[in-house]
């Protein structure tokens, strides 16, 4: 078979690739400045692929002459382009090796039509002109295309045993790409030195730009998906395009032309879309990297606050405590003779004091808990109907003083033991028995317990108070939240024992919420937690 024919055929698809990628890559990605180098690139191999292809399908000297010198211009900017995008996607400072090779690319583009590169066309292996290499030849072989082909596969090699994971598989790929290229463009050159061997590495010029395409698609310098359509649309433009123009007969290249149209109708509509995708992708990637780095900034300011409120909480501790001491003393009968009227202020004093201490406490725990330094003390088979039995004989007295009946219904069946902290729970479960007593003016609190298909028990602490409105319920457990309701009566409060009691029981694996159904319709809270569970 005529080489020229097979050979012709093979610069053909090289070049519809090539022209395809450079298409896509210049007019449907983002212009980035790799990629505007990867479309030079692309496109000086579909112009050298251009010139293969008319010049083995000349039928004169004359002709296959001037397809040789559009053949030597594309070949001759092939490799300083190729190493200029290797080392921009490699982040490689090459400024002064890369001026040095345009430089010298254009001294030889001058020459690619004289007799210093090339001193005439004659048959050789079956072709009818092939080029026979002029003086100037050898020096661009050993230096444009050697030099910088071997700098770029030193600068490759280089990369990937320094660098790690995703990258150093795409600099795997590119490897292997860069040798397919570096086989396939050298295998063009014995013939012009008179030596028989045929330019078999055509045949795979097109892999290579298939594999560096997927290399970038696949590790994110380049759309896969957008790129692989406007690449697929590309091809059959370009094909049609091809079609057009060996067209035999006028309606056939009428119906070719239509095709085109359209063709580049739906492909500037893909481009369009594609772009607008990747400006909403690269937003919001912006956006998720200044949340990710804001997010840091608030976890170290958080992390700093905390410590900030734990040391001061510290320090709060002592002088509460003194106070609590001496006011008691001075309280004490038989001691200190006082007056009522100041055994009354000593007594409101210590009151206020109580309720200081109080806040410093949960300020403490708050602290302990977000910043994770609280300790507990988990143990198995503990019997929370003991810490309710206690609380219930605690708070019976003061629920009596207020004119309140406070009940405790047991469990029919022995409350199921579980794994807890005995003294946090009891904590939660204090808390919730106290806001009871202070939110109701009369009525009842009852204290309720259960077990839950044999995982889970249930406490429950309801009573006939003030209610929660509904607009308080979503910020009910939330840090320094306080009802309508807690202004409304007049109550103390800090907003801090629920939402502390939330974070043990949450620690607990277990779950607390509130039901009520409006203001003066009684509120209840419930607490659940699981008998076993994993630290």
């Amino acid at each position: 078979m005529d080489p020229n024919k097979i050979f012709a055929i093979s610069a053909l698809i090289n070049g519809l690739t090539a022209l395809a990628f450079f298409i896509v890559v210049l007019f449907g990605l983002k212009k980035s400045f790799a990629n505007r180098i990867f479309a030079l690139f692309t496109f000086f191999i579909w112009f050298w692929s251009l010139g293969y292809y008319f010049w083995l399908n000349s039928s004169s000297y004359e002709e296959a002459n001037f397809w040789i010198v559009i053949l030597n211009l594309g070949s001759i900017f092939i490799p300083i382009t190729y190493y200029h995008w290797i080392a921009t996607i490699l982040q490689k400072n090459r400024k002064v090796i890369i001026k040095i090779g345009y430089t010298l690319t254009f001294i030889v583009s001058f020459f690619s039509s004289s007799k210093f590169f090339y001193t005439g066309l004659s048959p050789i292996a079956g072709f009818h002109f092939w080029p026979v290499a002029g003086v100037l030849y050898p020096y661009y072989v050993a230096i444009l295309y050697g030099g910088y082909f071997f700098l770029g596969l030193f600068d490759i090699i280089d990369s990937f045993f320094k660098e790690k994971g995703a990258k150093k598989k795409m600099i795997r790929f590119i490897l292997v790409a860069y040798l397919i290229s570096l086989i396939s463009g050298a295998s063009n050159f014995p013939l012009w030195f008179g030596i028989k061997i045929l330019p078999y590495g055509n045949f795979i010029v097109f892999v290579h730009v298939f594999l560096f395409s997927y290399a970038m698609m696949k590790y994110n310098l380049m759309n896969m998906k957008t790129m692989s359509i406007q690449v697929a649309i590309s091809f059959i433009a370009v094909v049609t395009f091809v079609e057009m123009l060996i067209s035999n007969t006028i309606q056939d290249f009428l119906m070719r032309v239509f095709l085109l149209i359209i063709m580049i109708f739906f492909f500037s509509l893909i481009i369009k879309t594609s772009k607008e995708t990747n400006k909403q992708k690269e937003k919001l990637e912006k956006l998720t990297t200044e949340l990710k780095q804001t997010n840091r900034k608030l976890i170290v300011l958080d992390n700093a606050k905390n410590e900030f409120v734990s040391i001061a909480a510290h320090q709060l501790r002592t002088p509460p405590t003194v106070i609590k001491g001496y006011v008691s003393m001075a309280l004490e009968e038989g001691k200190n003779k006082l007056d009522n009227k100041t055994k009354d202020y000593l007594k409101r004093a210590l009151i206020s004091n109580e309720r200081l201490i109080e806040l410093v406490e949960d300020i403490l725990d708050i602290s302990r808990i977000e910043s994770g330094k609280i300790q507990y003390n988990f143990k198995d088979n503990q019997d929370c109907s003991e810490i309710v039995d206690e609380l219930y004989k605690l708070f019976e007295i003061r629920a009596r003083e207020k004119g309140l009946k406070l009940i405790l219904k047991k469990s029919k069946t022995p409350l199921l033991k579980i794994k807890m902290d005995s003294k946090r729970i009891r904590e939660v479960i204090s808390n919730l028995i106290d806001n009871a007593i202070k939110y109701t003016q009369k009525g009842e609190v009852i204290i309720e317990t259960k077990n839950i298909d044999e995982k889970k028990i249930r406490i429950e602490v309801s009573d006939t108070g003030a209610g929660i409105p509904k607009k308080d319920m979503s910020n009910l457990f939330k840090k320094f939240s306080r009802g309508t309701s807690t202004k409304r009566l007049g109550v103390n409060g800090t907003g801090l024992g629920i939402y502390v009691g939330k974070k043990m029981v949450k620690i607990h694996h277990g779950k607390i919420w509130a039901e009520s159904e409006g203001i003066n319709k009684g509120s209840k809270f419930v607490i659940e937690l699981p008998v076993k569970w994993k630290e």
